[in-house]
């Protein structure tokens, strides 16, 4: 949590170091690759070890094409939030898993799944951490003027991420909101949190 100072200095009020390395590979994104992959497996009756080169394989080809039909399932997800029966069964995408050419397809109730068992419990209580800071520093956080939520990291850029922590500031996609305008590019989002702190770190904002 950063305060703008002066128009151009930032000051750090708050940080979570929720980032640090463990064996589980944290609980964002590799985690949620995983996750979705475990249930595809199993959903398919397929016999693929975790910490076998297939799996490393098929993570990665799902990253990719998570990343590269990002547009297609941010869409597809916010049907399916709307109404999921109408987006039941829907193929997101499709990944090889041998070397025959034999696919799983992925859908949008696996992602859906996925998250909300892996990923929201974390995020709800970030965000409530996050709300005690602001108490802590009596921000007003409904701040169209000066308050901004800044989504930086690759996971950032799945749909589901966006969606709770709107919901948590209770903005509302339906109509403009000044403090969800991001600044950056879907690429520039992956790399924000390694540049900024390598900026804040040398004094250079």
């Amino acid at each position: 949590m950063c305060e703008v100072v002066d128009g151009d200095n930032i000051k750090i009020l708050e940080r979570c170091g929720f980032g640090e390395y463990n064996a589980t590979n944290g609980c964002a994104g590799v985690a949620f690759d995983e996750a979705v992959l475990e249930k595809i497996i199993k959903d398919n009756g397929l016999q693929i070890a975790k910490d076998s080169p297939r799996f490393l394989k098929l993570r990665n080809s799902f990253e990719e094409r998570k990343i590269a039909e990002r547009d297609k399932i941010t869409e597809s997800l916010g049907y399916y939030f709307d109404d999921p029966a109408i987006m039941e069964g829907e193929i997101l995408f499709s990944l090889e898993y041998n070397d025959d050419g034999d696919e799983v397809d992925i859908c949008c109730e696996d992602l859906v799944d996925c998250f909300s068992r892996i990923n929201a419990p974390v995020l709800s209580g970030s965000l409530n951490q996050i709300k005690q800071f602001f108490d802590v520093h009596r921000i007003d956080s409904s701040a169209q003027a000066n308050f901004r939520v800044l989504l930086v990291g690759g996971f950032s850029n799945f749909y589901s991420v966006e969606a709770e922590v709107r919901k948590f500031f209770g903005s509302n996609t339906e109509r403009i909101d000044r403090r969800f305008e991001q600044p950056f590019q879907t690429r520039n989002r992956s790399l924000a949190i390694s540049r900024g702190a390598a900026l804040i770190a040398q004094k250079v904002i």
